[in-house]
This record gives C-alpha cells, structure tokens and sequence, in this order.
C-alpha cells in the first residue's frame, strides 16, 4: 500500500532529510568506513567549508558530505516535480484581482503585476 503523506511533510522530507544526499557539484557520495581520528578531523573541516563556499547541491539545498546513501527516488520525484512548476504559465482572465476589497490606491497595478511575476 503506498504511503501517503501531508503535502509540507512530504516537501520537508524530501529537501531536509533525502535531497541533501546528493553531494555538491563535482562532489561525491563517500563511504565513511571506519576512519581514523584525524579522517574525522578532516570530515569536520569539509563540514565547515561549506560555510565559505557556494554548497549547494542540484536540488538547491545544502549537501551532506556525510551522507552514505543517495537520496530516495520518490524525493528525487518530487524535486523535479517542484521545479517543473516554474515551467507552468498561468493562464489569468484579464481581469483578475485577487485583492478584490483590498484598498491599495495609484500601486494596485503594479501589485497585482508583481504577485503573478
């Protein structure tokens, strides 16, 4: 039976806990084994680089150098389902005012340009 799941925890799921398994660009998934201390100390300074450097990964979010698995498929699914809507045009009457009552003068306009942009 398939799992079903409210739709912010299905996002938070996917871009918290499984998105970040895929490493920078040009990174990799490592396997951490049984390292030695000073592999631990080294782990920790990757870990603090991110903080100067861009480490964001393709989905967006932050990588895990840690992490041993790649992320779930159905989070992968997701993912490329969230940015396939930046691909959608909308289709508006024209004219459409989602403010209806709301007073906003001489902006109204510029407004309701700004939040279909």
């Amino acid at each position: 039976m398939p799992r079903r799941l409210e739709i912010e925890k299905a996002l938070a799921w996917a871009f918290r806990d499984e998105l970040p398994k895929t490493t920078r660009p040009g990174g990799r998934i490592k396997t951490l084994g049984l390292p030695a201390v000073w592999g631990r100390i080294d782990k920790f300074g990757e870990l603090l680089e991110l903080v100067d450097e861009d480490g964001l990964n393709q989905w967006g979010v932050f990588a895990d150098p840690f992490a041993v698995t790649a992320p779930h498929p159905d989070a992968i699914a997701i993912a490329e389902t969230v940015k396939a809507l930046g691909l959608l045009a909308l289709d508006l009457p024209a004219d459409w005012d989602p403010l209806g009552d709301v007073e906003l003068g001489d902006d109204r306009a510029a407004v309701l340009a700004r939040a279909v942009a």
